[in-house]
């Protein structure tokens, strides 16, 4: 299912709530399966695992979109190094909460960080969106107002 998921990633495209919505599904998966019986807190936690991968495979897909020269594979290459380092530091951070705590708090925490990162998302396209309204209010405004030294007619 997550490879057929990454492979129709393209279809996620247009479809720019996959930013926020994603993590805030994904998220939620992991912190509700600390509540749930076993077997369908291990589905919650898969479920979580394979609804993340098209994100990945977007992100990939930007940024190659982004850099259209000839360093592009230098700097794919760069980037994916720099994404294999945090990951080592994530699994570290994951190993400390393991020895501290039991296999499904963490995944509550990684939930958590997960729901927090959707919400950032979900008010990073909010402000977007409303971006060019505020830019035509702003544009108005300069208009109606006199420039010092300006007559009013």
């Amino acid at each position: 299912a997550r490879l057929a998921l990454a492979y129709h990633a393209s279809l996620f495209e247009r479809f720019h709530a996959t930013n926020w919505l994603s993590p805030l599904v994904c998220g939620g998966a992991l912190v509700a399966a600390g509540f749930l019986p076993h077997v369908f807190a291990l589905l919650a936690m898969a479920s979580a695992f394979i609804l993340v991968s098209p994100l990945v495979v977007l992100t990939m897909s930007r940024f190659q979109k982004t850099i259209d020269n000839a360093s592009r594979a230098t700097t794919t290459s760069v980037m994916s190094a720099f994404m294999e380092g945090l990951s080592v530091m994530f699994n570290l951070v994951i190993a400390l909460l393991f020895s501290q705590l039991n296999v499904v708090k963490t995944y509550q925490l990684g939930g958590v960080y997960l729901l927090l990162f959707a919400f950032w998302e979900l008010i990073r396209h909010i402000r977007i969106s409303r971006a060019p309204a505020m830019y035509e209010q702003t544009k108005k405004l300069h208009r109606t107002v006199v420039a010092p030294g300006e007559r009013v007619s």
